[in-house]
C-alpha cells in the first residue's frame, strides 16, 4: 500500500522555509544492484551521487474530542539515525535483487530473504529463539496442482505399421488437472476442437464412435477468415471451454483426452520466451560494456558485475532450451482448471507439432490444413485414426511448500512486560509473475521493491533502533516484529500468526502494520484503522506534529493486507501506506523507485507509534465496517498549498502557473465546496481529487471575503 500542508494535490516544493534537506549518498561496492535490472544504467552512476528529497514538510494538528493515550514519561521524539538512510537502502538492495528471483513462494529467493531478515533481527540484539529455539514459524502454502514424475506421465502411441512412440512429460505431454491421475488405453479418434453447438448446425462428435477411445481435439473453435463466423460471436464462447469439451467427451464415453493448442497461443508463448532472451541479451551487453568502463580499482563493483551476469548467461541457457520446446506449445498443468472437482477420465496437452505429425501420417492432412478446412467450411472433421493404439498414463499431486514467518521480540518490563506490541510486514512477493501478477503473460522478476520490499526494511530498521528508544524505561509492554510471508496468496502467514500466537492475543494490544510504504509523494501517508481504538485519531494528530504528513485516515480496520487478520481477532490496528501506482505486482516495481527520504520518516514515525503504544494507556477496541477502499496516488495537479481551520480549509499558497491559477483561484480562498460537495478539511480534497483523470474539469467553490465565487478548473497531469 497516506496547520498547513504540503502542496498535497500537485508536485510542488513547500516553502523554502520548510523544503527537505538534501541527503548525499555516495555509492559504495555493496551498491551496484541497479545495473542488475536497469539496462540503461551508466556505470558512470555508480560512482556518482543520488540526491533524495527528504526531512520535515507543513503538517497540521487536528483538535478531537476522543480519548487519549497517556504520554510515556520518556522524550517520544523520533530518532533521526544518520546512517538509517544506507540502511534502508543496503537492506532494499538485498531483498529486492534480482537474484532474489521475486521472493515468490517456495523459491530460494524467499528463504534467502528470511535468512537476511533473522539475521538483522540477531544483530539488532533481539530475542530470536522463540519457536523452537528458532526465529522461524513453518507453515505450508498450496500451490495448486503438479505432475509427479516422467515415469507416470506419459503417451505411448502404437502404430501397426511401425515402432511404438513413446511421448514423456514436459516435452511431448503434460497432464492438465482437469483431468484424473491414471491410466488409459484405446484407439485414437480425432474430434476436431471438440465442440457440441446444435443450435449453431455444428457438432464435432456426430457420426463417430468415441466409447472407450482416446480423443484428440484442439484447444479454443473455429474462426472463419471474415471472423465473423459463429464462434467469433462472444455470447457462444462458452463452447470453446475446456471444462466443456472434455465434460463433453466423457460423456459420450472416451477413455481419455489429448487437448492440442492453438496456433496463436502457441506463438505467443514462443514470442514471450524470445523476448525474454532479448532482454536478458540487452542486460549481459550493457553489463559487458560496464566492465569494460570501470576503472580497475573498482574491483568489488566488477566482480559484483561479473556474477550479475552469470545469472544472466544461465537464464538464457535455460530460456534457449524452453524455446525449443516451445513448438509443441504444451499448457501449464494447471492451465486448463484445478483439482476441486476433475472429470474422471485423464486429460492431457499434447504436443502440437506431434499431433501435425501424426495426422499428416494417417490422414494426409496436417493440423493447420484441416483447421483451415474447419475454419472455411463450418463443417467438422473428426474421423478415427487408422493402425493407432494409444496407452496414456497420469499422476498430479497437490503442490505443497514449506514457508515461514520471521519472529523476533524485545522483551518488555515493569508492569507492561506481559502484555505485546505487534509490528509486521509481508517480506513475499508474487516471484517471476504468474499468479498474482498484473502484467498478465509477462514472465520476469518482479522484485517487489515497494510491495513489500519497503515495509520490510522500514521493519528491519524499526527494529534496529528499537532497543536504544527504551533503553532507559522501566515499564513498557513487549515488541513483537514479524515478517510474514504468504501475504500474496491470501494473508497466509498472518492467518497462521493468529490460529498460532506466540504469545496470547487476549495480551495483544494493538498492531502495526507496513505494506508499500516505499513511494512517498506530495507528503501523503494513508492510515487505516484509525477508527478500530477510540484512542487512536488523537494519537495520530500528538505524532504527526513532528512527523508532519499529509494524513489521510481511513477508519475501517479490514483490508487486503496483514493487518485485517489481527483486525479479525479483535486487536486494534494502524496500517502505514503511501498509495497504489501503475507499477503494483509488474516487474516495473523496481529499486530505482523508492524515496527512501520517506522510508526515513516513516521510520521515525512508527518508532514514536510503537513507544506511545508500549508505554501508554492500553487502546480500547473499536468495530468498523468492512470494506475499505485501497488509496490511489493522486493522477492529477491542481497546485495549492492548504491550511486546515475549524472545519474548513484555506488556501496557503498558489503556485505559479499551475491549473489553480489560470482558473482564478488565490491564496486566502475559502474552500467551501468541490464538485457540489461540501469541504471542511483537506482530507476531503484529496480525496476529491483521487477521483479525477488529467484534464478532467472540476467546479471549485470558494468564499472570498463576503462572497461567495465558483471557479471551473482544467485539472493538469501530476509529474
Amino acid at each position: 500500500m497516506q496547520s498547513s500542508l504540503s502542496y498535497g494535490t500537485s508536485r510542488l516544493l513547500p516553502p523554502s522555509s520548510l523544503r527537505p534537506k538534501v541527503h548525499v549518498v555516495l555509492f559504495t561496492g555493496q551498491s551496484i544492484r541497479t545495473v542488475s535490472r536497469f539496462s540503461a544504467t551508466p556505470l558512470g552512476f555508480f560512482a556518482g551521487f543520488i540526491v533524495i528529497l527528504g526531512g520535515p514538510t507543513l503538517g497540521y494538528s487536528q483538535a478531537v474530542d476522543a480519548p487519549e493515550i497517556a504520554a510515556p514519561a520518556a522524550d517520544i521524539s523520533p530518532l533521526t539515525d544518520g546512517d538509517a538512510f544506507s540502511r534502508l537502502q543496503t537492506d532494499m538492495f538485498y531483498l529486492a535483487d534480482d537474484e532474489r528471483t521475486g521472493r515468490g513462494p517456495g523459491t530460494p529467493g524467499l528463504d534467502q530473504a528470511a535468512e537476511y531478515i533473522a539475521n538483522v533481527f540477531r544483530d539488532a540484539g533481539l530475542k530470536t529463539d522463540l519457536i523452537d529455539g528458532q526465529p522461524f514459524q513453518p507453515f505450508q502454502i498450496e500451490l495448486g496442482a503438479e505432475a509427479t514424475d516422467e515415469a507416470n506421465n506419459y503417451v505411448l502411441v502404437t502404430d501397426s505399421k511401425g515402432p511404438p512412440q513413446r511421448y514423456a512429460l514436459d516435452v511431448g505431454m503434460r497432464p492438465l488437472a482437469l483431468g484424473a491421475s491414471g491410466e488409459a488405453n484405446g484407439r485414437l479418434v480425432f474430434v476436431g476442437y471438440g465442440i457440441s453447438a446444435p443450435e449453431l448446425n455444428y457438432d464435432d462428435f456426430a457420426g463417430v464412435d468415441i466409447e472407450g477411445a482416446i480423443v484428440m481435439l484442439i484447444r479454443k473453435a473455429p474462426t472463419t477468415p471474415d471472423k465473423k463466423g459463429p464462434f467469433d460471436a462472444k455470447q457462444n464462447a462458452r463452447h470453446t471451454y475446456f471444462s466443456t469439451k472434455v465434460q463433453a467427451a466423457v460423456q459420450r464415453g472416451a477413455a481419455g483426452v489429448l487437448i492440442v493448442n492453438d496456433p496463436a497461443s502457441g506463438a505467443a508463448q514462443r514470442r514471450r520466451l524470445q523476448q525474454r532472451v532479448a532482454a536478458e541479451q540487452e542486460r549481459i551487453d550493457t553489463i559487458d560494456k560496464n566492465i569494460a568502463d570501470a576503472p580497475a580499482g573498482l574491483t568489488k563493483v566488477i566482480s559484483r558485475l561479473q556474477e550479475t551476469r552469470e545469472v544472466s548467461v544461465k537464464q538464457i541457457k535455460q530460456l534457449e532450451t524452453e524455446l525449443a520446446l516451445a513448438e509443441n506449445a504444451l499448457l501449464q498443468v494447471g492451465e486448463a482448471g484445478g483439482l476441486k472437482d476433475p472429470v474422471s477420465a485423464p486429460v492431457i496437452s499434447f504436443s502440437r507439432k506431434a499431433a501435425s505429425q501424426m495426422l499428416k501420417e494417417s490422414l494426409g492432412s496436417d493440423l493447420e490444413t484441416i483447421e483451415q478446412e474447419i475454419g472455411s467450411t463450418h463443417q467438422p472433421q473428426s474421423r478415427e485414426i487408422p493402425d493407432l493404439e494409444l496407452k496414456v498414463k497420469t499422476e498430479i499431486r497437490d503442490s505443497k511448500i514449506t514457508t515461514s514467518n520471521v519472529l523476533a521480540t524485545l522483551p518488555g518490563r515493569g508492569p507492561l512486560a506481559n502484555e505485546t506490541v505487534v509490528i509486521g510486514a509481508h517480506y513475499d512477493h508474487v516471484g517471476m509473475g504468474g499468479n498474482g501478477s498484473l502484467a498478465p503473460g509477462t514472465i520476469a522478476v518482479h522484485n517487489g521493491a515497494d510491495d513489500n520490499g519497503s515495509g520490510t526494511v522500514t521493519l528491519l530498521e524499526v527494529a534496529r533502533r528499537m532497543r536504544a528508544e527504551f533503553a532507559e524505561s522501566e515499564s513498557h509492554r513487549r515488541i513483537l516484529f514479524i515478517a510474514f510471508s504468504g501475504e500474496e496468496r491470501g494473508l497466509l502467514g498472518s492467518k497462521f500468526y493468529i490460529a498460532n500466537p506466540v504469545f496470547p492475543l487476549q495480551d495483544t494490544v494493538a498492531m502495526i502494520n507496513l505494506d508499500m510504504v516505499g513511494r512517498l509523494k506530495d507528503n501523503e501517508v494513508t492510515v487505516y484503522g484509525t477508527g478500530t481504538a477510540m484512542e487512536f485519531d488523537g494519537l495520530l494528530d500528538r505524532i504527526n506534529e513532528k512527523s508532519q504528513f499529509n494524513l489521510t485516515r481511513v477508519a475501517s480496520g479490514y483490508g487486503p493486507s496483514d493487518h485485517s487478520s489481527f483486525y479479525q481477532a479483535k486487536i486494534p490496528v494502524l496500517f502505514y501506506f503511501t498509495g497504489l501506482h501503475n507499477d503494483y505486482h509488474r516487474p516495473s516495481d523496481d529499486f530505482d523507485k523508492i524515496d527512501f527520504g520517506g522510508l526515513v520518516r516513516i521510520t521515525d514515525t512508527v518508532l514514536s507509534t510503537a513507544k506511545f503504544l508500549a508505554t501508554g494507556t492500553r487502546p480500547t477496541y473499536q468495530s468498523t465496517e468492512p470494506g475499505a477502499k485501497i488509496t490511489r496516488q493522486l493522477t492529477v495537479h491542481l497546485g495549492i498549498r492548504m491550511q486546515n481551520g475549524d472545519n474548513f480549509v484555506r488556501i496557503a499558497e498558489v503556485a505559479p502557473s499551475s491549473p489553480a491559477e489560470r482558473a482564478g483561484l488565490r491564496s486566502g480562498d475559502i474552500v467551501t465546496q468541490m464538485d457540489g460537495k461540501p469541504i471542511k478539511h483537506s482530507d476531503e480534497i484529496l480525496a476529491a481529487l483521487r477521483n479525477k483523470n488529467p484534464a478532467d474539469l472540476m467546479t471549485v467553490a470558494v468564499k472570498r471575503g463576503a462572497d461567495v465565487q465558483k471557479f471551473r478548473v482544467l485539472l493538469g497531469q501530476r509529474e
